[in-house]
């Protein structure tokens, strides 16, 4: 899944958190943005270990980090501004929901964050992007 616009030789957008939550029959990640807009964004099965695996390869270190759970996503967002390393929720999530068990960013590196997703096995997540303020929130459906 892609999404999100170019932002070539103008302002561009800082991811300001990661969080996890629940809502209703969702486990949820939500990453927040400056209000620059949306960067470009894809959502896919790990690339590094076929099948879904959870093990995710740190970008510029390339040393692998295994996140809980039974599958593995990748969250790659690109056009990003860097303004810091550190969100207020953290960079190594572990809710334990029934679905999404661990949110870990694996990649900080050359404008693009990478965020290994894992989860209890492979579901069929849905995408919103909202406004004020300006996020992506990826629900991973837990029935």
């Amino acid at each position: 899944m892609h999404g999100g616009a170019s932002f070539a030789n103008t302002v561009r957008p800082a991811i300001t958190d990661v969080r996890v939550g629940t809502h209703g029959p969702y486990d949820r990640l939500v990453v927040e943005f400056t209000n620059v807009g949306l960067p470009s964004y894809q959502l896919m099965p790990n690339p590094v270990s076929p099948g879904g695996g959870t093990t995710f390869i740190e970008d510029a270190s390339s040393r692998p980090v295994t996140v809980d759970g039974n599958y593995g996503v990748l969250l790659k967002i690109s056009d990003l501004d860097w303004t810091n390393d550190s969100y207020p929720s953290g960079r190594e999530l572990k809710p334990g929901y029934p679905v999404l068990k661990e949110v870990r960013v694996t990649g900080d590196y050359e404008a693009v964050v990478s965020i290994g997703i894992g989860l209890r096995g492979d579901v069929c997540p849905s995408i919103t992007e909202m406004n004020s303020p300006l996020r992506l929130v990826i629900d991973f459906p837990t029935a």
